[in-house]
């Protein structure tokens, strides 16, 4: 009688546990009815053409691709290594887990709050979506690809201890944009012509064929050449383009006061750069004598620079004649 005891006692407590391990595998497949995706990497970088960042639905970081570089609103020049970082920490993500049932309605309402949007392109079409946002209950990051906001997933940088995505796609400009200004090498320029509004009668145009092969031009009242150039002179003048640095991107310090120069600037790619030097006006409404703006290709955002750092390139046409 012990001996039918007992079977029956184990043949219960085999029961329940048989109930226990259906009752789990039941839950955890209506917890989570959708797979975890397939990873998406981007494997064609070359083809990339515009990267845009939005917070919420508001675009805040808009990258272009113009020939080899990348430009912030198509005006500044962009930090290679942002480009590059961007990419590879989309490439690699990891998706840890899909999120919750219990816990996606919640997560679906902290997207209406608050979220951040990464889209990629490439020249035909759109390549890679992702919208994100980190989750403080769980301290994890949370996401969904393209449009689809019912399948959300838990997800984190293969190899990062940080699980927060949204430190590494920022949204602050001055991040991306590169603090140089103009950086080219002598054989890398075709053109420079510089423009002074108040001394127009110094204002000069410079063609270089090739660093032998110089010329320069006066362009008022018209263009000629000129032809007692001092070559040397004009050869090192050209080597201060290498670097001429900006100190910020977005200025409230000061208020943008009349034109001091209007420079054109292309490379032997073909790149122009146009850039209009304005007086920065202080508070007091006194003229500064250390920064000046700079508004680069027609754009309204200006970048400032010291005049210690654009001064070099600041010459007047009878500075590279011969006396």
């Amino acid at each position: 009688m012990k001996l039918i005891e007992f079977k029956n006692k184990i043949f219960a407590l085999c029961f329940l546990i048989l109930l226990f391990v259906i009752f789990v595998i039941f839950g955890i497949k209506r917890n989570i009815s959708y797979k975890t995706p397939i990873e998406k990497k981007i494997t064609n970088t070359e083809r990339l053409k515009t990267i845009k960042i939005y917070e919420n639905d508001t675009l805040k970081i808009y990258l272009k691709k113009r020939k080899e570089n990348w430009y912030l609103n198509e005006n500044f020049d962009v930090r290679k290594i942002m480009i590059e970082n961007i990419i590879t920490n989309i490439n690699n993500i990891e998706v840890t887990q899909p999120v919750p049932f219990s816990y996606a309605e919640k997560a679906q309402q902290n997207f209406k709050n608050y979220k951040r949007t990464l889209r990629i392109y490439n020249k035909l079409s759109k390549v890679y979506e992702i919208s994100f946002y980190y989750d403080t209950l769980h301290h994890k990051t949370i996401c969904y690809y393209g449009k689809n906001n019912q399948k959300l997933f838990f997800i984190k940088i293969r190899g990062e201890q940080n699980e927060n995505l949204l430190n590494f796609i920022p949204i602050s400009e001055d991040i991306y944009i590169e603090k140089i200004l103009i950086s080219l090498y002598p054989e890398q320029i075709k053109k420079i012509k510089i423009e002074y509004p108040e001394k127009i009668d110094q204002s000069f145009e410079i063609l270089i064929n090739n660093i032998n092969n110089i010329e320069l031009y006066s362009i008022y009242p018209t263009t000629q050449k000129i032809k007692n150039t001092d070559i040397q002179r004009l050869k090192d003048y050209l080597y201060y383009f290498y670097s001429i640095k900006c100190e910020e991107s977005n200025i409230n310090k000061f208020h943008k006061g009349k034109i001091i120069a209007r420079l054109y600037i292309e490379d032997v790619k073909g790149t122009i750069r146009e850039i209009l030097l304005f007086e920065a006006i202080k508070p007091n409404k006194e003229v500064d004598k250390n920064y000046c703006y700079a508004e680069i290709n027609n754009n309204r955002k200006l970048a400032l620079i010291y005049y210690y750092d654009i001064d070099p390139i600041m010459r007047e046409i009878d500075e590279l004649i011969k006396k």
